[in-house]
């Protein structure tokens, strides 16, 4: 916080324009991150796992990976179906039903367009038509600062070259076209051990073990055990 805790102040840093997608990335932690948080220290401290042998991540990623992202996907769904809090007066569908993300989403675009708003064209005058009859139609010219507060962003370039100085703050999502860089994280995948038919004959004898095709964590666990077990006896005998 700048100055004092309040409606008038405000944090700086990195996160100050992802308030909405840091809420999110919480409930998604809670709900899928910290089950597979928690499973994955529970292999590493009873079950043999160890993070610093490649073939032990590649292990994992080869078992877990894909029922991982079901479960994201999963819960994707729900949270766009989920009811949202918001009092029956001020619902924009209807005031008997609740709304979800999704449904919001759609009912927007169906009223106000794809964008959210319609461009008008150049030397064209707009015609008079009562506020709530049409989307927002926002001039050519002008098209390429909507939506910023240019009050707040300079505040925050001030304030993050105040506290950062040694960084480079350009905003590359003011100017239309490519920015100028990028976030990027390089995760190079572990490889799989180097074994003719290994993937192939690890698959077969998984078919056929407890915990094949569980969702409880528990059978997952021996999913792991027997996977791991598999994987010792060829390496060793290599």
């Amino acid at each position: 916080m700048i100055n004092n805790r309040g409606p008038d102040s405000y944090i700086w840093g990195r996160s100050v324009d992802n308030i909405r997608i840091e809420r999110l990335w919480v409930d998604v932690v809670r709900g899928v991150v910290n089950k597979w948080h928690v499973f994955f220290q529970q292999l590493e401290r009873f079950d043999g796992l160890d993070v610093e042998v490649p073939t032990h991540l590649w292990l994992l990623h080869h078992l877990f990976l894909q029922h991982i992202n079901d479960d994201l996907h999963e819960w994707a769904n729900m949270w766009n179906r989920h009811p949202m809090s918001i009092d029956h007066n001020n619902r924009d569908i209807s005031d008997r039903t609740s709304e979800s993300p999704l449904s919001m989403y759609t009912y927007g675009m169906i009223r106000n367009g794809a964008r959210g708003f319609s461009v008008q064209a150049q030397d064209v005058q707009p015609e008079v038509v009562p506020q709530d009859a049409q989307p927002e139609v926002v001039p050519h010219e002008e098209l390429q600062d909507y939506g910023v507060d240019w009050p707040a962003q300079e505040r925050v370039r001030r304030s993050r070259r105040m506290h950062n100085p040694e960084q480079s703050y350009d905003e590359p999502h003011v100017e239309p076209g490519r920015p100028t860089r990028f976030s990027e994280v390089n995760v190079v995948p572990p490889n799989a051990p180097d074994i003719p038919n290994f993937i192939h004959e690890l698959d077969q004898r998984l078919e056929h073990s407890l915990g094949h095709r569980s969702a409880s964590l528990e059978g997952r666990r021996l999913l792991w055990m027997n996977a791991l077990r598999y994987l010792h006896e060829v390496t060793v005998s290599v």
